[in-house]
């Protein structure tokens, strides 16, 4: 019997990972976003909710074809009213996002295994830039993205009719679709040549989508709004009749930064700058288009070779390259449809360069114009028009270079093509793949970090900035001389150094959500070395992500812009190195623990047991460990201790003595038993008052007191045993569920808690149910956890939530993680008792 272990019986391993992931993306959505199109937004949509759909085209600035205002509608419609409709307009692009997915997920199709379709789908949905355009911009053109990149696929799978049903919806999305119509009626020319019911099925159902997407429309005005319907597409080219429209193109080349804001109906070389435009972007495309081209004369000719799926995909990626690189008028925005053709291509060739250069260039395009993001970085126009023109060359070699002329040895990253194995048993495969998953790390590294932005708990980044600056003013060594300062050392050092590199404090200052990602480095950290605990890359790669999906685990991170998963983190090691019988490095590493926050005082017994057999087996090494923990001790003292000529040790101490009594409450907003027991207990109820002849605070000691002791009993028992071996790896589950339980204990049953105390025990049931397979304790915690958070940030922000009139709910979802822990304890004691104790 194994309970517990329901995920593994998914059909689909990796639906839950991507539902993860779109849950990190929701808790994360930036309130950022373009003015004028998000001002578009509102008043369309309040338009629509209040007139009706069919009354859409009566907006006098509406110059969209029909599909987004369907969104609209829909948005509308949940929405409710104008009011809400304006409040929750950055939650309008979660109706996109899905569009995002479906691309990305259609082009992990073309890769063959689940494995290796997962890992291509992340190299787009980790990916700043493909996701910017919705997620930080608020545009939408992933819609008609997805739907021409699935029209497509289907003309490749010679699904003609409904590869150009899909094209009828991209068109009516947004018009720069047409310019996938020629290498799609390339496409679509054999098969209808070939089969004449394809073309007349592709007729009859494009006109009968068409007649019902434009029906709402009709039935309202008439012929008179279909009219309005079809002057959209007939002002599309001359609405903003400029040179460039922010977009970094050929035309920033060569008349420069300075004048691209000029009308493109000026003469130049004889010529109108939109007409040398639309020349040079149709010898371009007929440049893109002639290879599709000949295979599909050779092809009605019945002398074609099969189709290179490839290079057809690569020309469709450089169709937008080479729109918006020569063409006047341009946005910076459409560049966006070439980034999923080129991952596609990239993803059945190896070759990812034409990708990874278009995400780089789009992604510093977008940045420098949408100048309100707090991770904006400058960026001259003309490099970003460079890196363009270095794409569109690099793919046109690649598009005409013979076939077999690669080296096929270097194009596969990590082996992720359909079908082709090109390293085979060397070496070289090997670090590849470990390559492969560092890059796919860093990409979700980057996401997070620029989803994150600068939101933050208000209390919490005032202090990071008072004493940011105190440190940079003042100096390290003087750091207690502050009374408001009450951290210990550790993340002093890094707020100076933070300091330091920001070299002045109004840069301090405007940069302050930079220490996310010192921060962050650490919840990166964690998880690695829980997914350590697991065999082959590949599973550790996936394991890894059950916590760096995982919204909860982040949010204290991301979102608070705490720093719990400094001290975490460096416990979760020294834990794991106790387990691998390196006490010395352990011994150091808690020692960092807890001089980053006290709360790292609750793992000694735990540790105290792992070190324990060590003593007697290796007195060798955990003595000079001891040695060097106080060594480390000792320098990170010394600042304050002698750097200064005043000796700040004894401020230090009353620190760690005193915070006992700093938040003298039954609970500073943990969701705990006391919210079970007493409804009131969030309204700051003191923790002296008396029942039952002890105060509040007294029976939560007694209480964390009889439960840790119960969940540390096996481990007691372990040490008594093995007082001649030590605990090895194969007490890892049962080392890692006391250590997810203890700090569950602590918080649970304790007074004076914070909502941020529960955090250690997200990593450390993390690692647990990776290595056992026990998900339940996990789930729970990461759930309360996360409520709990989002719960008192958005009360903090004036954004109250029904939990936090109903804490009780939460309360129990905690209590029931420490029950299942508990559980899961018992299945992991049951069976010591049959197996005899390991000897050295």
């Amino acid at each position: 019997m194994k309970p517990l272990t329901a995920v593994r019986r998914l059909n689909e391993p990796y639906l839950l990972l991507y539902l993860l992931l779109f849950g990190v993306l929701v808790v994360l959505l930036p309130r950022t976003g373009y003015g004028p199109d998000l001002s578009s937004w509102i008043l369309w949509a309040q338009h629509i909710h209040a007139r009706g759909l069919g009354e859409a085209y009566t907006i006098p600035d509406n110059n969209y074809p029909p599909v987004y205002l369907y969104v609209l509608w829909l948005y509308g419609k949940l929405a409710g009213s104008a009011a809400a409709i304006r409040e929750q307009v950055y939650g309008l692009r979660l109706l996109t996002l899905p569009f995002d997915v479906a691309g990305a997920l259609l082009a992990g199709r073309l890769v063959r295994r689940p494995a290796r379709r997962f890992a291509a789908s992340l190299l787009l949905l980790a990916n700043t830039a493909y996701l910017y355009n919705t997620l930080l911009w608020g545009q939408v053109d992933a819609i008609y993205t997805c739907f021409a990149f699935g029209a497509v696929l289907l003309a490749l799978r010679q699904r003609a009719a409904y590869s150009g049903w899909l094209f009828v919806l991209a068109l009516n999305t947004k018009l720069q679709a047409v310019l996938f119509l020629p290498g799609l009626l390339l496409l679509w020319l054999p098969l209808w040549a070939e089969r004449r019911s394809e073309l007349l099925r592709a007729l009859i159902g494009g006109g009968l989508l068409q007649a019902a997407l434009l029906l709402p429309f009709f039935s309202a005005g008439g012929w008179a709004y279909l009219g309005r319907v079809v002057a959209v597409g007939q002002h599309a080219v001359g609405y903003y009749p400029y040179i460039s429209q922010s977009a970094y193109n050929l035309w920033h080349l060569l008349v420069g930064p300075g004048q691209v804001g000029l009308s493109d109906t000026r003469p130049y070389l004889g010529l109108t700058y939109r007409a040398w435009g639309l020349i040079w972007f149709g010898l371009a495309a007929a440049v893109i288009l002639l290879p599709l081209a000949r295979h599909t004369v050779r092809q009605l000719r019945g002398r074609a070779r099969p189709l290179d799926r490839a290079r057809v995909l690569l020309a469709f990626g450089l169709l937008p390259l080479a729109f918006c690189f020569f063409n006047t008028q341009m946005h910076e925005r459409y560049w966006h449809g070439a980034l999923l053709f080129l991952a596609a291509y990239g993803f059945t060739s190896g070759r990812y360069a034409a990708y990874a250069l278009a995400s780089g260039a789009y992604y510093l395009n977008l940045n420098q114009v949408l100048r309100a993001a707090p991770q904006f970085m400058p960026a001259p126009g003309p490099a970003v028009a460079l890196l363009f023109a270095a794409v569109l060359l690099l793919g046109l070699y690649q598009l005409y270079q013979p076939a077999g002329a690669s080296r096929p040895g270097l194009r596969s990253f990590g082996g992720m093509t359909n079908g082709f194995r090109p390293f085979g048993r060397y070496a070289v495969r090997r670090r590849l793949v470990s390559w492969r998953y560092g890059v796919l790390h860093g990409l979700l590294f980057s996401l997070l970090l620029v989803l994150a932005g600068p939101t933050a708990h208000q209390g919490d980044l005032e202090a990071w900035r008072t004493w940011g600056v105190y440190l940079q003013q003042h100096g390290l060594s003087r750091a207690y001389a502050n009374p408001a300062i009450d951290y210990n050392p550790l993340y002093l050092y890094v707020l100076w150094l933070f300091g330091r590199l920001a070299g002045s404090a109004e840069a301090l200052i405007s940069h302050l959500h930079g220490l996310k990602a010192i921060t962050l480095l650490f919840d990166f950290a964690g998880a690695l070395l829980a997914a350590s605990l697991l065999r082959g890359r590949w599973r550790q790669f996936v394991g890894s992500l059950w916590l760096l999906l995982n919204a909860g685990y982040l949010y204290n991170t991301l979102v608070w812009q705490q720093v719990d998963a400094i001290y975490t983190c460096l416990v979760f090691a020294a834990v794991l190195l106790a387990l691998r019988q390196r006490p010395a490095l352990s011994l150091v590493l808690y020692v960092l623990a807890l001089n980053a926050k006290l709360q790292a005082i609750v793992f000694l017994p735990l540790l105290g047991l792992l070190w324990l057999p060590l003593l007697r087996r290796r007195p060798r090494q955990l003595l000079p460990g001891l040695g060097a923990a106080a060594a480390v001790q000792l320098l990170l003292l010394a600042p304050f201790v002698w750097g200064s000529g005043q000796s700040y040790l004894g401020r230090i101490l009353h620190i760690n003595f005193s915070a006992v009594s700093v938040y003298p409450y039954t609970t500073v907003n943990a969701f705990n038993i006391w919210v079970l027991l007493m409804p009131d207990a969030l309204f700051w109820v003191p923790d002296t008052l008396r029942k039952f002849g002890l105060s509040y605070r007294h029976w939560g000691l007694l209480a964390f007191g009889g439960a840790s002791a119960l969940a540390l009993a096996p481990l007691l028992l372990g040490a008594w045993q093995r007082h001649r071996g030590a605990f090895t790896a194969a007490q890892a589950p049962l080392v890692l569920l006391v250590g997810g339980l203890i700090p569950l204990v602590f918080c649970f049953f304790n007074t004076e808690m914070h909502e941020r105390y529960w955090h250690p025990a997200v990593l450390f049931l993390g690692a647990y149910a990776l290595v056992s397979r026990r998900w339940l304790p996990y789930a729970l915690v990461s759930l309360g956890y996360l409520l709990n958070l989002h719960t008192m940030f958005s009360h903090y922000h004036h954004r109250p939530t029904w939990l936090v009139q109903h804490p009780q709910v939460v309360g129990a979802i905690f209590a029931a993680a420490l029950l299942s822990g508990f559980y899961c304890l018992w299945l992991e004691v049951r069976p010591v008792a049959a197996r005899p104790v390991e000897q050295p």
